[in-house]
Protein backbone atom coordinates (compact mmCIF):
# COMPACT_ATOMS: atom_id res chain seq x y z
CA UNK A 1 0.00 0.00 0.00
CA UNK A 2 2.76 2.57 0.94
CA UNK A 3 4.38 1.80 -2.70
CA UNK A 4 1.70 2.33 -4.17
CA UNK A 5 1.09 5.55 -2.55
CA UNK A 6 4.32 6.67 -3.11
CA UNK A 7 3.91 6.02 -6.68
CA UNK A 8 0.71 8.45 -6.90
CA UNK A 9 2.45 11.15 -4.84
CA UNK A 10 5.48 10.57 -6.96
CA UNK A 11 3.06 11.05 -10.05
CA UNK A 12 1.01 13.47 -8.93
CA UNK A 13 4.19 15.79 -7.85
CA UNK A 14 5.66 15.53 -11.52
CA UNK A 15 2.13 16.90 -13.01
CA UNK A 16 2.11 19.62 -10.74
CA UNK A 17 5.81 20.64 -11.17
CA UNK A 18 4.99 20.27 -14.82
CA UNK A 19 1.88 23.16 -15.08
CA UNK A 20 4.05 24.89 -12.71
CA UNK A 21 6.69 25.01 -15.38
CA UNK A 22 4.71 25.40 -18.50
CA UNK A 23 1.07 26.70 -17.94
CA UNK A 24 -0.31 29.63 -15.83
CA UNK A 25 -1.93 28.40 -12.69
CA UNK A 26 -1.90 25.33 -13.43
CA UNK A 27 -3.24 25.45 -17.03
CA UNK A 28 -2.64 22.21 -19.19
CA UNK A 29 -4.07 23.46 -22.36
CA UNK A 30 -5.49 27.21 -24.08
CA UNK A 31 -8.36 27.16 -26.23
CA UNK A 32 -9.31 30.41 -27.98
CA UNK A 33 -12.35 30.62 -30.41
CA UNK A 34 -13.26 33.26 -33.30
CA UNK A 35 -16.59 33.35 -35.15
CA UNK A 36 -17.05 32.58 -39.03
CA UNK A 37 -16.97 35.39 -41.42
CA UNK A 38 -14.74 38.08 -40.07
CA UNK A 39 -11.64 38.23 -42.14
CA UNK A 40 -10.64 41.12 -42.79
CA UNK A 41 -10.91 41.19 -47.06
CA UNK A 42 -8.37 43.32 -49.15
CA UNK A 43 -8.51 42.65 -52.95
CA UNK A 44 -9.07 38.99 -52.84
CA UNK A 45 -13.21 38.26 -54.18
CA UNK A 46 -12.16 34.06 -54.26
CA UNK A 47 -14.76 32.94 -51.24
CA UNK A 48 -13.29 29.87 -51.27
CA UNK A 49 -9.84 31.41 -50.89
CA UNK A 50 -10.99 33.48 -47.94
CA UNK A 51 -12.87 30.65 -46.19
CA UNK A 52 -9.37 29.06 -46.06
CA UNK A 53 -7.94 31.54 -43.48
CA UNK A 54 -11.21 32.10 -41.53
CA UNK A 55 -10.31 30.95 -38.30
CA UNK A 56 -12.54 29.17 -36.37
CA UNK A 57 -10.63 28.07 -33.26
CA UNK A 58 -6.95 28.00 -31.76
CA UNK A 59 -5.84 25.53 -29.16
CA UNK A 60 -2.36 24.48 -27.37
CA UNK A 61 -1.51 21.30 -25.31
CA UNK A 62 1.34 23.20 -22.96
CA UNK A 63 2.04 19.81 -21.27
CA UNK A 64 2.92 17.42 -23.61
CA UNK A 65 6.12 17.17 -25.57
CA UNK A 66 6.31 17.78 -28.37
CA UNK A 67 3.80 20.91 -27.13
CA UNK A 68 0.71 20.78 -30.11
CA UNK A 69 -0.63 23.46 -31.52
CA UNK A 70 -3.81 23.11 -33.70
CA UNK A 71 -5.78 25.78 -35.89
CA UNK A 72 -8.74 25.69 -37.28
CA UNK A 73 -10.10 27.26 -40.49
CA UNK A 74 -13.81 27.05 -41.71
CA UNK A 75 -12.43 26.30 -45.34
CA UNK A 76 -9.03 24.01 -45.45
CA UNK A 77 -5.65 24.29 -44.82
CA UNK A 78 -3.40 25.06 -47.63
CA UNK A 79 0.74 25.71 -46.96
CA UNK A 80 1.47 27.81 -50.21
CA UNK A 81 -0.14 27.26 -53.52
CA UNK A 82 -0.82 28.43 -56.63
CA UNK A 83 -2.96 31.23 -57.51
CA UNK A 84 -3.20 32.20 -54.12
CA UNK A 85 -0.70 32.52 -51.15
CA UNK A 86 -1.54 30.77 -47.90
CA UNK A 87 0.12 31.90 -44.67
CA UNK A 88 -0.72 31.29 -41.00
CA UNK A 89 1.61 32.54 -38.06
CA UNK A 90 1.23 31.38 -34.32
CA UNK A 91 2.45 33.74 -32.11
CA UNK A 92 3.48 32.55 -28.27
CA UNK A 93 3.57 34.78 -25.22
CA UNK A 94 6.15 33.45 -22.62
CA UNK A 95 5.60 35.73 -19.66
CA UNK A 96 2.41 37.07 -19.80
CA UNK A 97 2.94 40.63 -20.91
CA UNK A 98 0.58 40.23 -24.10
CA UNK A 99 3.50 40.72 -26.47
CA UNK A 100 4.62 37.79 -28.91
CA UNK A 101 8.19 36.32 -27.51
CA UNK A 102 8.48 33.74 -30.16
CA UNK A 103 6.56 33.43 -33.78
CA UNK A 104 5.68 29.94 -35.69
CA UNK A 105 5.68 31.10 -39.21
CA UNK A 106 4.32 28.51 -41.81
CA UNK A 107 4.69 29.82 -45.21
CA UNK A 108 4.72 27.53 -48.31
CA UNK A 109 8.31 25.92 -48.29
CA UNK A 110 9.61 27.99 -45.54
CA UNK A 111 7.76 26.47 -41.66
CA UNK A 112 10.11 27.68 -38.93
CA UNK A 113 9.88 29.33 -35.54
CA UNK A 114 11.78 32.31 -34.46
CA UNK A 115 12.12 34.47 -31.37
CA UNK A 116 13.08 34.27 -28.17
CA UNK A 117 13.83 31.75 -25.75
CA UNK A 118 14.94 29.52 -28.67
CA UNK A 119 17.87 27.31 -28.31
CA UNK A 120 18.57 28.79 -31.87
CA UNK A 121 16.70 30.84 -33.74
CA UNK A 122 15.50 30.70 -36.62
CA UNK A 123 14.84 26.98 -36.72
CA UNK A 124 13.40 24.85 -39.54
CA UNK A 125 10.09 22.97 -38.17
CA UNK A 126 9.19 19.30 -39.49
CA UNK A 127 6.22 18.08 -37.62
CA UNK A 128 2.92 20.69 -39.67
CA UNK A 129 0.44 19.18 -41.13
CA UNK A 130 -2.79 19.26 -41.98
CA UNK A 131 -2.74 19.91 -45.34
CA UNK A 132 -6.40 20.00 -47.60
CA UNK A 133 -7.98 19.65 -43.88
CA UNK A 134 -9.91 22.10 -41.72
CA UNK A 135 -6.60 21.74 -39.11
CA UNK A 136 -3.30 22.78 -39.66
CA UNK A 137 -1.60 20.84 -36.39
CA UNK A 138 2.07 22.10 -35.19
CA UNK A 139 4.24 20.14 -32.75
CA UNK A 140 7.44 22.21 -30.65
CA UNK A 141 9.69 19.73 -28.99
CA UNK A 142 10.76 21.00 -26.07
CA UNK A 143 14.60 20.85 -27.40
CA UNK A 144 13.68 24.18 -28.85
CA UNK A 145 13.45 25.92 -26.45
CA UNK A 146 16.15 27.00 -23.44
CA UNK A 147 15.23 24.82 -20.97
CA UNK A 148 11.27 23.51 -20.39
CA UNK A 149 8.87 25.88 -22.06
CA UNK A 150 6.84 28.41 -20.40
CA UNK A 151 3.66 29.56 -22.42
CA UNK A 152 1.29 32.15 -20.99
CA UNK A 153 -1.11 32.84 -24.09
CA UNK A 154 -0.92 31.82 -27.57
CA UNK A 155 -2.42 34.03 -30.95
CA UNK A 156 -2.23 33.45 -34.50
CA UNK A 157 -2.93 35.22 -37.50
CA UNK A 158 -3.65 33.38 -41.38
CA UNK A 159 -3.42 35.19 -44.84
CA UNK A 160 -4.00 35.17 -48.52
CA UNK A 161 -2.54 36.93 -51.04
CA UNK A 162 -2.76 37.47 -54.54
CA UNK A 163 0.12 39.73 -56.28
CA UNK A 164 0.16 42.61 -53.95
CA UNK A 165 -3.33 42.18 -52.34
CA UNK A 166 -4.09 40.27 -49.36
CA UNK A 167 -6.98 39.27 -46.88
CA UNK A 168 -6.30 38.39 -42.95
CA UNK A 169 -7.91 36.66 -39.99
CA UNK A 170 -6.95 37.12 -36.39
CA UNK A 171 -7.53 34.80 -33.18
CA UNK A 172 -6.91 36.11 -29.79
CA UNK A 173 -4.89 39.32 -31.25
CA UNK A 174 -2.94 41.13 -29.21
CA UNK A 175 -3.20 38.20 -26.18
CA UNK A 176 -6.87 40.03 -25.13
CA UNK A 177 -8.96 37.26 -25.60
CA UNK A 178 -11.58 36.06 -27.68
CA UNK A 179 -14.97 37.67 -28.64
CA UNK A 180 -16.97 35.71 -26.25
CA UNK A 181 -15.56 35.96 -22.95
CA UNK A 182 -17.13 36.23 -19.68
CA UNK A 183 -20.55 34.55 -21.14
CA UNK A 184 -21.18 37.27 -23.47
CA UNK A 185 -20.90 37.21 -27.37
CA UNK A 186 -19.77 40.34 -29.26
CA UNK A 187 -22.39 41.27 -32.43
CA UNK A 188 -20.04 43.56 -34.70
CA UNK A 189 -21.58 46.28 -36.12
CA UNK A 190 -24.58 45.77 -38.68
CA UNK A 191 -23.31 47.43 -41.46
CA UNK A 192 -27.20 48.11 -42.68
CA UNK A 193 -27.73 49.91 -39.16
CA UNK A 194 -27.29 53.57 -38.66
CA UNK A 195 -24.28 53.72 -36.35
CA UNK A 196 -26.31 56.49 -34.43
CA UNK A 197 -27.25 53.84 -31.84
CA UNK A 198 -27.83 54.26 -28.40
CA UNK A 199 -25.15 52.31 -26.29
CA UNK A 200 -25.39 49.43 -24.19
CA UNK A 201 -22.38 50.26 -21.90
CA UNK A 202 -22.68 53.98 -21.77
CA UNK A 203 -19.99 54.28 -18.53
CA UNK A 204 -17.46 52.20 -20.86
CA UNK A 205 -14.89 54.93 -21.37
CA UNK A 206 -13.72 55.53 -25.06
CA UNK A 207 -12.87 59.01 -26.59
CA UNK A 208 -11.59 60.05 -29.68
CA UNK A 209 -8.99 62.93 -28.95
CA UNK A 210 -7.28 63.96 -31.11
CA UNK A 211 -8.47 64.37 -35.26
CA UNK A 212 -5.59 66.15 -37.79
CA UNK A 213 -5.82 65.43 -41.50
CA UNK A 214 -2.69 66.93 -44.48
CA UNK A 215 -3.69 66.57 -47.89
CA UNK A 216 -1.70 68.14 -50.75
CA UNK A 217 -2.86 67.93 -54.32
CA UNK A 218 -2.19 69.12 -57.76
CA UNK A 219 -3.23 68.58 -61.72
CA UNK A 220 -1.37 65.38 -61.88
CA UNK A 221 -1.62 63.54 -58.11
CA UNK A 222 -2.78 63.72 -54.68
CA UNK A 223 -1.64 63.22 -51.09
CA UNK A 224 -3.35 63.09 -47.81
CA UNK A 225 -3.07 61.73 -44.24
CA UNK A 226 -5.69 61.63 -41.63
CA UNK A 227 -4.67 60.09 -38.30
CA UNK A 228 -6.48 60.62 -34.64
CA UNK A 229 -5.58 59.15 -31.38
CA UNK A 230 -7.71 58.48 -28.50
CA UNK A 231 -7.97 57.13 -25.02
CA UNK A 232 -10.49 54.22 -23.54
CA UNK A 233 -11.19 51.92 -20.22
CA UNK A 234 -8.75 48.88 -19.69
CA UNK A 235 -11.72 46.66 -20.16
CA UNK A 236 -12.11 46.72 -23.53
CA UNK A 237 -11.56 43.68 -25.39
CA UNK A 238 -13.10 44.66 -29.26
CA UNK A 239 -12.86 47.83 -31.60
CA UNK A 240 -14.44 48.85 -34.67
CA UNK A 241 -14.38 51.97 -36.79
CA UNK A 242 -16.32 53.42 -39.68
CA UNK A 243 -16.49 56.57 -41.56
CA UNK A 244 -20.09 57.20 -42.35
CA UNK A 245 -22.24 59.53 -44.75
CA UNK A 246 -24.99 61.54 -43.68
CA UNK A 247 -27.93 63.11 -46.07
CA UNK A 248 -28.23 67.57 -45.79
CA UNK A 249 -31.25 66.69 -43.43
CA UNK A 250 -29.03 64.16 -41.22
CA UNK A 251 -30.76 61.14 -42.48
CA UNK A 252 -28.59 57.94 -43.08
CA UNK A 253 -27.72 56.82 -46.33
CA UNK A 254 -26.63 53.69 -47.13
CA UNK A 255 -24.29 50.64 -45.96
CA UNK A 256 -21.54 51.19 -43.33
CA UNK A 257 -18.18 49.39 -43.67
CA UNK A 258 -17.15 48.95 -40.02
CA UNK A 259 -13.70 47.07 -39.83
CA UNK A 260 -12.38 45.47 -37.13
CA UNK A 261 -9.33 46.06 -34.81
CA UNK A 262 -6.11 45.15 -35.14
CA UNK A 263 -5.81 46.76 -39.05
CA UNK A 264 -2.24 47.13 -40.25
CA UNK A 265 -2.37 47.15 -43.85
CA UNK A 266 -0.47 48.49 -46.72
CA UNK A 267 -1.04 47.87 -50.59
CA UNK A 268 -2.03 49.07 -54.26
CA UNK A 269 -4.82 49.35 -56.43
CA UNK A 270 -4.92 50.95 -59.75
CA UNK A 271 -1.74 52.64 -59.02
CA UNK A 272 -3.23 54.20 -55.59
CA UNK A 273 -1.31 53.40 -52.92
CA UNK A 274 -3.06 52.75 -49.76
CA UNK A 275 -1.57 52.43 -45.91
CA UNK A 276 -4.07 52.07 -42.78
CA UNK A 277 -4.36 51.09 -39.00
CA UNK A 278 -6.16 50.54 -36.42
CA UNK A 279 -4.78 49.25 -32.93
CA UNK A 280 -4.11 49.97 -29.29
CA UNK A 281 -1.47 51.47 -27.95
CA UNK A 282 -1.50 51.07 -24.24
CA UNK A 283 0.91 48.74 -22.21
CA UNK A 284 0.36 45.06 -23.14
CA UNK A 285 -2.10 46.05 -25.28
CA UNK A 286 -4.56 47.77 -23.67
CA UNK A 287 -6.80 50.36 -25.41
CA UNK A 288 -6.12 52.79 -22.55
CA UNK A 289 -4.48 55.16 -25.57
CA UNK A 290 -4.80 53.81 -29.54
CA UNK A 291 -4.01 55.09 -32.55
CA UNK A 292 -6.23 54.76 -36.12
CA UNK A 293 -3.71 56.38 -39.20
CA UNK A 294 -5.23 56.29 -43.16
CA UNK A 295 -2.62 57.38 -46.03
CA UNK A 296 -3.32 57.32 -49.60
CA UNK A 297 -1.47 58.67 -52.64
CA UNK A 298 -2.31 58.51 -56.53
CA UNK A 299 -2.85 60.20 -59.56
CA UNK A 300 -5.05 62.37 -60.85
CA UNK A 301 -6.28 62.08 -64.77
CA UNK A 302 -8.30 62.69 -67.46
CA UNK A 303 -10.15 59.72 -66.48
CA UNK A 304 -11.35 61.02 -62.96
CA UNK A 305 -10.64 64.60 -63.43
CA UNK A 306 -14.50 65.26 -63.62
CA UNK A 307 -14.91 63.42 -59.94
CA UNK A 308 -12.51 66.28 -58.95
CA UNK A 309 -13.74 69.11 -60.53
CA UNK A 310 -17.43 69.03 -59.27
CA UNK A 311 -17.65 67.37 -56.14
CA UNK A 312 -20.71 69.55 -55.50
CA UNK A 313 -22.66 67.67 -58.39
CA UNK A 314 -21.02 64.64 -57.35
CA UNK A 315 -21.89 64.06 -54.06
CA UNK A 316 -25.21 65.51 -54.29
CA UNK A 317 -27.01 65.19 -50.80
CA UNK A 318 -23.99 64.77 -48.41
CA UNK A 319 -24.21 67.23 -45.34
CA UNK A 320 -22.21 65.42 -42.90
CA UNK A 321 -19.22 62.76 -42.62
CA UNK A 322 -18.41 61.12 -38.85
CA UNK A 323 -15.71 58.84 -37.61
CA UNK A 324 -17.11 56.34 -35.53
CA UNK A 325 -14.99 54.48 -32.98
CA UNK A 326 -16.73 51.31 -31.55
CA UNK A 327 -15.45 49.50 -28.15
CA UNK A 328 -16.67 46.39 -26.26
CA UNK A 329 -16.09 45.05 -23.23
CA UNK A 330 -16.03 40.77 -22.07
CA UNK A 331 -19.95 40.94 -21.86
CA UNK A 332 -20.68 42.28 -25.19
CA UNK A 333 -22.03 45.34 -24.46
CA UNK A 334 -20.47 48.49 -25.97
CA UNK A 335 -20.02 52.27 -26.10
CA UNK A 336 -18.82 54.82 -29.03
CA UNK A 337 -17.04 58.17 -29.65
CA UNK A 338 -18.12 60.05 -32.73
CA UNK A 339 -16.27 62.80 -34.53
CA UNK A 340 -17.50 64.93 -36.93
CA UNK A 341 -15.08 65.71 -39.94
CA UNK A 342 -16.85 67.47 -42.56
CA UNK A 343 -14.84 70.41 -42.64
CA UNK A 344 -11.65 68.57 -42.90
CA UNK A 345 -13.67 65.58 -45.28
CA UNK A 346 -14.89 68.20 -47.77
CA UNK A 347 -14.43 70.96 -47.50
CA UNK A 348 -17.20 72.58 -45.64
CA UNK A 349 -19.82 73.09 -43.15
CA UNK A 350 -21.33 70.36 -41.05
CA UNK A 351 -25.19 70.07 -41.86
CA UNK A 352 -25.23 67.80 -38.77
CA UNK A 353 -23.66 68.83 -35.80
CA UNK A 354 -19.71 68.80 -33.76
CA UNK A 355 -20.40 65.10 -32.78
CA UNK A 356 -22.61 62.75 -31.10
CA UNK A 357 -21.45 62.60 -27.91
CA UNK A 358 -20.70 66.08 -26.66
CA UNK A 359 -17.33 65.54 -25.30
CA UNK A 360 -15.27 67.32 -27.10
CA UNK A 361 -17.57 70.13 -28.21
CA UNK A 362 -16.36 73.77 -29.45
CA UNK A 363 -13.44 75.12 -27.27
CA UNK A 364 -14.73 78.72 -25.55
CA UNK A 365 -10.75 80.30 -26.66
CA UNK A 366 -10.97 79.63 -30.84
CA UNK A 367 -14.79 78.35 -31.46
CA UNK A 368 -12.80 75.54 -33.22
CA UNK A 369 -13.36 71.60 -32.38
CA UNK A 370 -10.49 70.49 -30.21
CA UNK A 371 -10.13 67.34 -32.38
CA UNK A 372 -9.95 68.78 -35.80
CA UNK A 373 -7.42 71.32 -37.07
CA UNK A 374 -10.20 73.89 -38.06
CA UNK A 375 -8.90 73.38 -41.75
CA UNK A 376 -11.27 74.45 -44.84
CA UNK A 377 -10.15 72.32 -47.66
CA UNK A 378 -10.93 73.09 -51.33
CA UNK A 379 -13.23 71.41 -53.13
CA UNK A 380 -10.84 69.65 -55.51
CA UNK A 381 -8.87 68.52 -52.46
CA UNK A 382 -11.57 67.03 -50.67
CA UNK A 383 -12.83 65.48 -53.50
CA UNK A 384 -9.90 63.72 -54.01
CA UNK A 385 -9.65 62.78 -50.25
CA UNK A 386 -13.26 61.24 -50.47
CA UNK A 387 -13.02 59.18 -53.48
CA UNK A 388 -9.90 57.40 -52.44
CA UNK A 389 -11.43 56.27 -49.03
CA UNK A 390 -14.59 55.34 -51.00
CA UNK A 391 -12.35 53.19 -53.50
CA UNK A 392 -10.86 51.37 -50.33
CA UNK A 393 -13.56 51.23 -48.26
CA UNK A 394 -15.85 49.60 -51.08
CA UNK A 395 -13.05 46.85 -50.65
CA UNK A 396 -13.38 46.08 -47.38
CA UNK A 397 -14.96 42.74 -45.27
CA UNK A 398 -18.54 42.42 -44.83
CA UNK A 399 -18.59 43.21 -41.17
Amino acid sequence: MMKKFLTISTGALMLICMLALNGVDGTVSIEHTDPEGDVFEGDIANEEAISNIDITSLTMDIVSDPMIVELTVSGTVHIGGEPYDHSYYIYLDHDGDNEKDSTVSITGPGIYISGNGLSSTPTQLTEVTGENTSTLRVELPHSLFEGTPAINDVSAESQVKRNTYRARDFINANFEGTGSVGGGDITPPDPQEDPRQTPTAPSLSIDIDQFDMDLTADVASYDYVMEATGTGSADIVEAYYCIAMYGESGEAMGSYSWEKAPIDEEHEYGGQIYQEQFYSTGTGGSWTTWKWYFHSSGPIDDNNRNRYESPEDYYVGVGSVKLHIRAYQEDGTWNQDTEDITQEYLGKESTGGDDDTDDDDTSPDDGESEDGPGLALPAILASTFLMAAILIHGRRRRS
